[in-house]
C-alpha cells in the first residue's frame, strides 16, 4: 500500500473512532461539566453534580467541604456506611462543583429531598406517578404509558423538580431514551428536566 492509501486508511479509522464517541452513556460524571446533572448507572448506583455560585465572603472552601462531609456522615450514620460519598469538590471562578455518589436512587432522594425513582428492566410500568402519555422519540407522537412501557428491556426513571432557587438538572440514563415526558431531550441518553421534573423510558 502506498503512502496515499495508508493515509486514507488512517483517516477512515479516525472517522470511525470519532463516530463511535457518544454511542454510550458516560460511565461517570466530572466537574468539567457546567450544569447540574444526575447520572443513573446500569448497576443502580447514582452520581450527581451540583454547580452553585460560591463567594468566599460567605465561607471558604474548607468550611464548605466540612459542611458537606458532616452532612454525608450524618446521613450515613442512619442509612449505612457508604450510602452517600463526596467524590470531588471543586471551587473555581466563583463556582462550587460538588460531585456525590449514591448507592441507590432512594439514597439520592433522601439525601437531597428530591425524588428519583428507577425501575428494573422489564418493569417500567411499575414506576409510580407514571404520566398517562409520553412522547415518542421516534415520531414525536403522544403514546399511552402502557404501550411505551411494554417490553422486556424497557426501564423507567423519574426525576422530581429542582428546589426553589436551584437550577434544573440534566438526567442521564444507562440506555437509549425511547419515550419522555416533562423535559427537553438533549441527547440519546439525556434529558433536561422541566419545571415539574421529567420521566423517561429507555431500553437497556
Amino acid at each position: 500500500m502506498g503512502k496515499k492509501g495508508l493515509l486514507i486508511g488512517c483517516l477512515l479509522c479516525c472517522i470511525l473512532l470519532l463516530a463511535g464517541c457518544g454511542e454510550n452513556p458516560p460511565k461517570n460524571l466530572t466537574t468539567s461539566e457546567k450544569t447540574n446533572m444526575v447520572l443513573v448507572k446500569e448497576d443502580g448506583t447514582v452520581e450527581s453534580l451540583t454547580v452553585e455560585d460560591f463567594s468566599k465572603d460567605d465561607y471558604d472552601e474548607d468550611e464548605l467541604k466540612q459542611y458537606i462531609n458532616d452532612s454525608v456522615s450524618k446521613y450515613n450514620a442512619s442509612a449505612g456506611e457508604g450510602a452517600v460519598a463526596l467524590t470531588e469538590l471543586s471551587v473555581k471562578d466563583g463556582k462550587a462543583k460538588m460531585l456525590l455518589s449514591y448507592q441507590t436512587a432512594k439514597d439520592f432522594s433522601d439525601f437531597n429531598g428530591m425524588t428519583l425513582e428507577v425501575t428494573a428492566a422489564g418493569d417500567a410500568a411499575s414506576l409510580s406517578g407514571m404520566p398517562d402519555k409520553l412522547t415518542s422519540i421516534k415520531n414525536g407522537d403522544a403514546t399511552a404509558a402502557a404501550d411505551a412501557a411494554a417490553g422486556k428491556k424497557t426501564a423507567a426513571v423519574s426525576l422530581g423538580a429542582a428546589g426553589d432557587g436551584e437550577e434544573a438538572y440534566t438526567l442521564i440514563v444507562p440506555g437509549k431514551i425511547t419515550y419522555y415526558n416533562g423535559g427537553t431531550i438533549t441527547g440519546t441518553f439525556s434529558i433536561a428536566e422541566g419545571d415539574s421534573g421529567c420521566t423517561v423510558i429507555y431500553e437497556q
